[in-house]
């Protein structure tokens, strides 16, 4: 055979056996199984209630049962609060607790929905988990302002002490610190921090009159009297209560009882 005919048939073995590599790499691709993407689950623990102007933090354990995760934040959709979240990786199989940080809107108090979903990237793209809610409620922007033993000639700064048959008042206001709402329902409540004998509180409770943005109520008052109380030091506790009987603020006066 001559030798130009052999390097002919030795150029295209050459040729043959590299057709046959590129078509089994196409093959190997077009078979090979697909980017598996991310799996991420996640469960919640969001405070109860929310105040305007104040932060808390919400805590979501996420589980990544897929490829590694980057990016991860939470997103929270509500009319009552707004989020900040980290931002965090997630490693295939590992589970992370994420941080955001859950601030009141100034709107109406009450009860609210809240959605909860995650966003994130993998090597497929960028992605959003589906929702879950929860409810939180949004207390009322007021606080207790001027707490105070009413004073007397005998006790200018305010008669926080009295005898073991005397009696003393107890004044404080009630301010809004919202910019746009009025609130109505509120009640205060004044309890003994120790349960004691012939000591007495009237009345049980006051309904606070509403309040418009910004606005501070009045003087209301406590009268607290001693039936023959042990001597002693104390904790009055006064309560703010939303009008869903929702805790909004805790104060205590110390009142000290002489023989």
């Amino acid at each position: 055979m001559p030798s130009s005919r052999k390097g002919e048939i030795g150029i295209l073995a050459i040729i043959v056996v590299i057709i046959l590599i590129v078509a089994a790499v196409a093959i190997a691709r077009y078979t090979a199984s697909p980017p598996a993407p991310a799996q991420l689950d996640f469960s919640l623990s969001f405070p109860k209630t929310a105040s305007p102007g104040q932060s808390a933090s919400a805590f979501v354990s996420v589980t990544n049962n897929g490829m590694d995760a980057k990016d991860v934040i939470v997103v929270v959709v509500s009319d009552a609060v707004s989020a900040v979240s980290e931002k965090k990786d997630i490693r295939k199989g590992s589970t992370v607790a994420i941080t955001a940080s859950i601030s009141g809107n100034d709107i109406q108090d009450g009860p609210y929905s809240v959605k909860v979903r995650l966003r994130y990237s993998d090597q497929l793209g960028s992605h959003e988990t589906a929702n879950k809610e929860t409810a939180i409620h949004l207390l009322p922007n007021a606080e207790l302002t001027d707490v105070r033993f009413q004073p007397d000639l005998l006790h200018p700064f305010g008669k926080n002490t009295i005898w073991k048959k005397d009696s003393t008042i107890l004044l404080f206001k009630v301010h809004s610190k919202s910019n746009a709402v009025i609130y109505s329902g509120i009640m205060s409540k004044v309890t003994l921090s120790i349960n004691v004998a012939g000591l007495t509180i009237d009345p049980l409770s006051i309904q606070i009159e509403p309040i418009g943005p910004n606005g501070r109520t009045g003087d209301y008052s406590y009268k607290i009297s001693s039936d023959n109380t042990p001597p002693g030091t104390y904790g009055l506790l006064i309560h703010l209560f939303s009008k869903d009987s929702q805790l909004m603020q805790q104060q205590t006066m110390q009142l000290i009882v002489t023989g």
